[in-house]
């Protein structure tokens, strides 16, 4: 974070609405990453209403500063972001619909909030997104099959969510693309899929602390980039190939 950025961010709102448009009209980038004790002194912190104004904005980068509130519903004048990163902040209540007319998004990371209600269905209109991180919020309700329709998927975690007891959503088949697949503490139940096997990219695959059952898939093992798995013992798995044992 640059040092004007610093100062805009602290200046009173009248001065901030005209900093932002002589200075930062046409601002593409902002990364702001506070430090521990920093951010300490910013609690209660709030996205200011001129940033809203920098319509040419593609990155915005706000992790660990403090943001409290509900999700700024004015994030759909930022109609360019490609990347928008509000992760460890204080961040509460639902997803507004304004969130899923922003059609450019590639990467989406809201983790470490305390965002909750059901994830809204319109995930499917974000066709271009390619990681989602929505871990360590307080989401209910069902695990959306919309975000199956993100197939350009390459990273997904929900994981530390209370989702209501389920399995893991079929439509999730499609997302072939997938490197990590992070699903621990989701409240799942039944068996792990066959065609998460056909998932020939996946690096990382985190099911632990689920109430998962049955069979763990040969397909899986066979998998050729996998090299992190977690399965822990609050699961009842078993090998197809032998006796039965936790994981």
């Amino acid at each position: 974070m640059k040092t004007s950025d610093r100062i805009w961010f602290c200046l009173p709102p009248l001065f901030q609405e005209v900093y932002a448009e002589l200075v930062l009209q046409d601002l593409k980038e902002i990364h702001w990453t506070l430090s521990a004790p920093t951010s300490e002194k910013l609690k209660s912190c709030k996205i200011p209403d001129s940033l809203f104004n920098l319509y040419q904005l593609e990155t915005l980068y706000c992790v660990g500063f403090g943001l409290t509130g509900p999700f700024p519903l004015n994030i759909y004048h930022l109609s360019r972001l490609v990347f928008l990163n509000l992760s460890s902040n204080e961040l509460r209540g639902e997803l507004p619909l304004a969130l899923f007319t922003l059609s450019s998004l590639k990467s989406l990371d809201l983790s470490r909030n305390r965002l909750s209600g059901t994830i809204p269905r319109d995930f499917d209109k974000l066709v271009h997104l390619e990681d989602l991180w929505l871990q360590f919020n307080a989401f209910t309700g069902p695990i959306q099959s919309s975000i199956g329709a993100l197939t350009r998927l390459w990273g997904l975690s929900l994981s530390n969510n209370s989702f209501d007891p389920g399995p893991i959503p079929d439509a999730f088949h499609t997302l072939t693309e997938l490197a990590e697949l992070s699903l621990q503490r989701c409240n799942l139940t039944g068996k792990i899929p066959r065609w998460i096997g056909t998932f020939a990219h996946l690096r990382v695959l985190d099911l632990s602390r689920n109430w998962l059952e049955g069979d763990v898939p040969n397909e899986i093992a066979q998998l050729p980039h996998l090299f992190e798995v977690g399965m822990d013992s609050v699961n009842a798995l078993s090998y197809t190939d032998g006796g039965s044992e936790d994981i």
